[in-house]
């Protein structure tokens, strides 16, 4: 008879412990790796336990964010950077069941913690399990405010899908925890009156509620993975242990469509002490991994789904035996994280087997790892902690890159200067902090001079050793080129082309303005002109109403803030020559010689005064010959 899950005080941390030490990650089929052969499920290990608060709590010692700038990091931030540090690419995230329980030792449910908790894994590159860690919701039948409490959860779940349907594509959805078929509905405690059930009984209720989750879920346009429970993760009468260690414990997985295939089944192994004492040794241990293997593999072949089993490990290093709550003679390490050498050996045995499913291993998620763990020196890491049985097991890691993070001059980067790891592909997003009047000049990956784009981003194929300079502000534009005509006739248009350059190291916005011996022409905007960028600023000037004459075009890019003076600018000078047409009795006669202008000048057709004699010249044309009477 299992007892392993229900002996302990349902609110005290040892009870949550124990029901806690229920959660494992396995995914991928023994026959193939493909749901019903038409997806490539993820492959992943990794580690639960995490409560949904815990990405609000700070038990330790302060540590930057990398997540959450100003922020320390919280115990799930630190929890998931040392998953990955592990080898790992999963991380099971849960919280109290909101229908049953909601205010129950695993925290309650809130958005604005899961969404930091995506957050989490997404800027770490984890796969999330998101756990509603619930026993009997898909079987109870009682109200609770006029609901039942199937359509609660079944409710509960549409609003959490529908505002994450779009979010990070690494969730996984884990709709119930353990169910448990509990036939008298006694209140939120499971373990009152459910192992005594009927597993074959629970079957069709099971299918038919994990259906209607399956579809809702895919109605709203929802396409992450998803998680059925076998019913022998808590207790079936399947098997004499009631737990998933038969061939019989196959008929406990659900039977379920999915139009995108995109299902996982799972199963929770634990050797517990309270179930295995009459026999507690090796090769014990070594059976019960074999037995619960093989439910697992068989589970594929039957569902044609791939395996994530969401829970596992040792299980609990005591129990009641003949009334007498007793510990394991082979003890290591006590507390809700702690083992003995006899289930140690059971779930690196089952470990190996796992790893070494062919075609593609079957991939774990191991429990406890959380900031709740009982053991001594777990910290927020549980199983993970030093001296933890993760230390203890082997297993295939996946590839990770360190990647070292250093700064040159005033300024900082975030994540803050220092080592570390991440899965392969992940891509890392890194920010420059440059102090008051400094700025970014550039980021060196290696030895090579990546630019100065804020933040940097950069996929983790191979270590990576980045450092960011930063430089004191030079603000300094100038006028690089000033073009126009040399000369035009009086009521012309002059196209006056500004180039303008930026010489110095931070983004500019500025105005540039044109004269002509002093009156403003005109007045254009340059707005984020880059660093050595040079950008041509386009003005026409129209003569109409100006006199003839010499006239100094000045070009002024500014004033910009920080650089000394009023701005830089630019001169040359442009003649307006006099029209050449007649109007009325007067005829004026023009000629550019230099800055020199000849006027001849006529009252009708009589000159003015005795006989005149002038030289005209004009650019490109041939010379007048002299005027006289």
């Amino acid at each position: 008879m299992p007892l392993r899950k229900i002996l302990v005080p349902s609110k005290s941390i040892a009870v949550a412990a124990l029901i806690l030490c229920l959660s494992v990650f396995i995914n991928l089929p023994h026959v193939a790796q493909t749901a019903s052969g038409t997806v490539t499920p993820p492959s992943m290990v990794g580690w639960g336990g995490s409560r949904l608060i815990e990405n609000e709590n700070h038990l330790g010692a302060a540590i930057p964010s990398i997540v959450f700038p100003g922020e320390s990091a919280s115990d799930q931030e630190i929890l998931a950077r040392s998953i990955v540090q592990s080898g790992s690419n999963a991380m099971r995230v849960s919280f109290a069941p909101y229908c049953t329980n909601p205010d129950g030792f695993l925290s309650r449910y809130n958005s604005t913690r899961l969404e930091r908790a995506i957050k989490i894994a997404e800027t770490l590159g984890l796969w999330i399990i998101v756990d509603y860690h619930g026993y009997g919701d898909v079987f109870n039948t009682t109200e609770v405010n006029g609901v039942k409490v199937q359509q609660c959860w079944l409710n509960f779940w549409s609003d959490v899908t529908s505002q994450f349907s779009n979010s990070y594509s690494q969730i996984i959805w884990e709709p119930e925890n353990e169910p448990a078929y509990c036939p008298n509905h006694s209140g939120t405690i499971p373990s009152q009156g459910c192992f005594f059930n009927n597993a074959t009984a629970a079957m069709p209720t099971l299918n038919s509620e994990y259906q209607a989750f399956i579809t809702q879920t895919r109605s709203q346009g929802d396409a992450h993975w998803i998680v059925i429970q076998n019913i022998c993760s808590y207790a079936c009468n399947f098997c004499p242990t009631y737990n998933g260690d038969c061939s019989a414990a196959v008929s406990g997985y659900p039977t379920v469509t999915d139009p995108l295939d995109r299902i996982f089944i799972s199963l929770h192994p634990y050797m517990s002490y309270q179930v295995y004492h009459n026999t507690w040794n090796n090769a014990t241990a070594e059976s019960l991994a074999h037995n619960f293997y093989d439910t697992m593999s068989n589970g594929t072949q039957r569902t044609t789904f791939p395996v994530l089993n969401t829970e596992g490990g040792p299980g609990a290093t005591d129990g009641k035996v003949n009334g007498i709550t007793t510990t394991c003679t082979d003890l290591v390490l006590k507390g809700s994280s702690g083992y003995c050498k006899t289930n140690l050996h059971f779930i690196q045995t089952l470990t190996t087997l796992l790893e070494n499913n062919a075609p593609q291993r079957i991939n774990w998620l191991w429990w406890p790892a959380g900031d709740w763990s009982s053991s001594p020196g777990a910290g927020a890491l549980g199983a993970l902690a030093p001296g933890g049985y993760a230390e203890q097991i082997t297993w295939q890691r996946f590839t990770t890159y360190s990647l070292v993070l250093n700064s040159s001059g005033a300024g900082s980067t975030f994540p803050a200067a220092g080592n570390y790891l991440f899965i392969a592909g992940t891509i890392v997003n890194i920010s420059a902090i440059p102090q008051s009047n400094n700025t970014l000049d550039q980021w060196q990956v290696e030895n090579n001079q990546l630019g100065s784009n804020n933040p940097l981003m950069l996929q983790m194929n191979n270590d990576h050793l980045v450092t960011a300079i930063f430089v004191p502000i030079v603000h300094m534009v100038v006028v690089a080129d000033l073009s126009s005509a040399n000369a035009t006739t009086l009521g012309s248009n002059v196209q006056i082309n500004v180039s303008i350059r930026n010489e110095g190291n931070v983004v500019e916005t500025f105005n540039v303005t044109v004269y002509a011996n002093q009156t403003a022409i005109g007045s254009k905007p340059v707005a984020n002109l880059s660093v050595q960028e040079v950008r041509v600023v386009p003005f026409l000037w129209n003569t109409e109403g100006w006199q003839a004459g010499n006239y100094v075009i000045a070009a002024v890019a500014g004033p910009v803030h920080g650089m000394p003076g009023s701005g830089a600018s630019l001169t040359k000078t442009v003649e307006i020559l006099p029209s050449s047409s007649i109007s009325g009795p007067w005829v004026a006669l023009l000629s550019a010689i230099s800055a020199n202008i000849v006027y001849v000048i006529f009252l009708g057709s009589i000159l003015l005064g005795t006989i005149i004699t002038a030289t005209i010249r004009r650019r490109s044309r041939a010379r007048v010959q002299p005027l006289t009477r």
